[in-house]
C-alpha cells in the first residue's frame, strides 16, 4: 500500500470533528419552538415553522458531514441498521410521551377516546402520522411528533442520498435541481395547483426530505472551502472575527426572518438556512470552543429530549399550577424561563438515568422479534 493510500485510509477512518456551534443553534431553535408552544408570547412571524425548517436542513447537513468521507452501506440491511440507530435515540421517549399525553388528556374524560383516537394512536406508534392529509391527524397526541415521522423517513433514505455528495460537481447540480423542485412545488400549491401532499403539505415527509437533502448537498462545497480556511483558522485575529460572526448570527437570522416574513415563501427560507448552516458549521470562533466544553456540550445534548418532552411538561405544569393556585408571572420571558428550567431538568433526568436502560430494552425487544420472525441467533448488542 502506498503512502498516499495509507493517508487516505487514515483520513477516511477518522471521525469528523464535532460541530459544536451548530449544536448551539439547534438548541436555540428548539428553545424558540418551546417558547412558541408553551407561553403566550408575541408572534411577529411563524417562528415555530422557521425553526423546524432550520432543524431539518441542519440534520441533513450533519448526516452528510459525518459520512461524506465514509459512505454508509446502502444495501437494505445497511439502511435498516442506520435507521434503527437513529430511531433508538428518540423512540423510547416518544412512546413515554404518548403514554403521558394519554393520561393527561383522556383519563378524566374517557368519552374523548374514540375510534379516531385509536387510529391516531397507532399512526403515532408507527410514526406515519405526517403522511396523513388531515392536519388534526398529523398533529395528534404529542403534536410535535410529526417531526419525528418526517425525520425518520429522511434517515431511512440517507444511505442512498449520500451518493449525491460523492463529488463536488454532482452535489452542486443536484442542489440546483432539488432547490428548483422545492420552490416549484410551493409556488404551484400557492397558486392553486393540486396539492397531492395533503392539506398541510409543509409537514409532509416528502417535502421535508427535499429540505433535508438540500442541507446534505452543501457538504462537499463546505469541505472544499473549510480545507482552505483551516490554514488560518487558529490565528487569533481570525478567531476573534469568527466569534463576532457567531455572536451576530442568531440576531441576524431573527431580523432576516422578521423583515422577510410574508415576502419570502418557505422554500426561500430553506435556502437561507442552507447558508446559515454552511457558515455556522465552520466552527472557528471562541463560542465554538466554549460549547465544546464538557458541561455546555452535555446541556446541548438534551435538546432532542427537551423537544419531545416540552408539550408533556407544559401540560403537567399547567395542571399542577391550577391545583396549587400558583400563578406564573405575566411577563412571558420570565414564564418561559421557569418552564424551560423544569423542561431541562426533565430532559436531564431522562438522558442521564433512563435513556441508556430503555435503549437496551429496545435492543432486547427487537432482538426477540428478529429471532421469532427470522430465526436468527445474532446476540444482543449493547
Amino acid at each position: 500500500m502506498t503512502t498516499n493510500a495509507i493517508n487516505s485510509s487514515v483520513q477516511t477512518s477518522q471521525k469528523p470533528k464535532k460541530l459544536t456551534y451548530i449544536s448551539f443553534l439547534k438548541f436555540v431553535a428548539m428553545a424558540l419552538i418551546v417558547m412558541w408552544h408553551v407561553v403566550a408570547c408575541p408572534k411577529p412571524f411563524d417562528i415555530g415553522a422557521r425553526m423546524c425548517e432550520f432543524l431539518i436542513v441542519a440534520s441533513g447537513f450533519l448526516v452528510g458531514y459525518n459520512h461524506y468521507r465514509n459512505q454508509l452501506d446502502s444495501k437494505p440491511n445497511g439502511i435498516l441498521k442506520y435507521t434503527y440507530k437513529h430511531l433508538k435515540e428518540f423512540y423510547p421517549l416518544h412512546i413515554i410521551c404518548m403514554v403521558l399525553i394519554f393520561f393527561l388528556n383522556f383519563t378524566n374524560n374517557i368519552a374523548k377516546f374514540n375510534l379516531t383516537t385509536i387510529e391516531n394512536l397507532f399512526a403515532n406508534i408507527f410514526l406515519v402520522q405526517a403522511w396523513a392529509i388531515d392536519q388534526n391527524f398529523v398533529f395528534s397526541f404529542n403534536g410535535i411528533s410529526w417531526f419525528l415521522s418526517a425525520l425518520i423517513f429522511c434517515y431511512f433514505l440517507s444511505p442512498i442520498l449520500l451518493k449525491g455528495i460523492k463529488n463536488l460537481k454532482r452535489s452542486i447540480i443536484l442542489f440546483v435541481i432539488v432547490a428548483a423542485i422545492r420552490i416549484w412545488i410551493e409556488l404551484a400549491v400557492k397558486m392553486g395547483g393540486d396539492n397531492i401532499f395533503g392539506i398541510f403539505f409543509h409537514a409532509n415527509p416528502a417535502i421535508k426530505l427535499l429540505e433535508f437533502f438540500l442541507g446534505m448537498l452543501i457538504v462537499p462545497t463546505f469541505y472544499l472551502l473549510k480545507e482552505k480556511i483551516d490554514k488560518i483558522g487558529n490565528k487569533i485575529f481570525f478567531k476573534i472575527i469568527w466569534t463576532i460572526i457567531e455572536l451576530a448570527m442568531p440576531f441576524g437570522m431573527w431580523f432576516f426572518m422578521y423583515y422577510l416574513s410574508g415576502t419570502f415563501i418557505r422554500a426561500y427560507f430553506v435556502l437561507f438556512f442552507c447558508i446559515c448552516v454552511f457558515i455556522a458549521s465552520m466552527n472557528y470562533g471562541y463560542l465554538s470552543d466554549f460549547f465544546g466544553l464538557k458541561i455546555p456540550a452535555r446541556v446541548l445534548g438534551y435538546q432532542m429530549g427537551a423537544f419531545l418532552l416540552h408539550l408533556v411538561v407544559n401540560e403537567s405544569l399547567t395542571k399542577i399550577f391550577r391545583w396549587t393556585h400558583i400563578t406564573l408571572p405575566s411577563n412571558y420571558l420570565i414564564a418561559f424561563a421557569i418552564k424551560m428550567v423544569f423542561l431541562l431538568i426533565a430532559a436531564c433526568i431522562y438522558h442521564e438515568f433512563i435513556a441508556k436502560w430503555l435503549s437496551k430494552l429496545m435492543d432486547i425487544i427487537v432482538h426477540f422479534f428478529k429471532r421469532i420472525l427470522f430465526d436468527t441467533k445474532e446476540p444482543v448488542r449493547n
